[in-house]
């Protein structure tokens, strides 16, 4: 700009910078695969967000820092009769460069000694026998039973059991003496 009298004035401008914030959400899913309930999802998320300078005249963009963000601890759930397939899942720190994840919890029964108990009619229930048979949790297992010498089966069919959650697990046959 030129004055009346010849001076030449410089204005000096800055251009005009607009801040604006940019932000994300990264998830992390856990399914929990149940024994008995099916899944049950749990969503941890972590929002992040950054500031974005945008210059209004040349319209080039200045990126600052993303923010961080953690995902809790997560305790898996105990069920009777079962072992998870891992009992936590540890607390995480969430980054810009973190991506959404999904953990899988499953279940696996555990392992069962029954014992199988013959027990004498004709002697007020006394045990005269004992075998142990394997199952797992919530199996269903068919004893077949085989009476000890000089007894007979009060009935021969074979019986199925469904294992529990229970230790010592007991199941009763009936016998008798057998008569000749």
């Amino acid at each position: 700009v030129t004055s009346a009298d010849g001076q030449t004035v410089q204005i000096h401008v800055n251009h005009h910078q607009v801040k604006t914030n940019e932000s994300k959400t990264v998830t992390r899913t856990i399914n929990v695969h149940t024994p008995h309930n099916g899944v049950k999802t749990v969503k941890q998320t972590a929002d992040l967000n950054r500031d974005v300078t945008t210059d209004q005249v040349t319209g080039e963009k200045t990126y600052g820092d993303w923010t961080t963000g953690e995902w809790a601890a997560y305790d898996v759930p105990s069920v009777a009769g079962y072992v998870p397939s891992q009992t936590k899942v540890d607390k995480e720190n969430v980054t810009s460069a973190s991506k959404d994840t999904t953990t899988t919890i499953t279940y696996l029964p555990t392992q069962h000694q029954i014992n199988v108990e013959y027990v004498d009619d004709d002697d007020h229930g006394k045990v005269v026998k004992t075998d142990q048979m394997p199952g797992k949790t919530d199996q269903t297992i068919t004893i077949t039973p085989n009476a000890p010498a000089n007894y007979e089966l009060v009935n021969s069919n074979n019986r199925t059991y469904t294992v529990t959650s229970a230790d010592g697990q007991t199941v009763q046959i009936h016998v008798n003496h057998h008569q000749v």
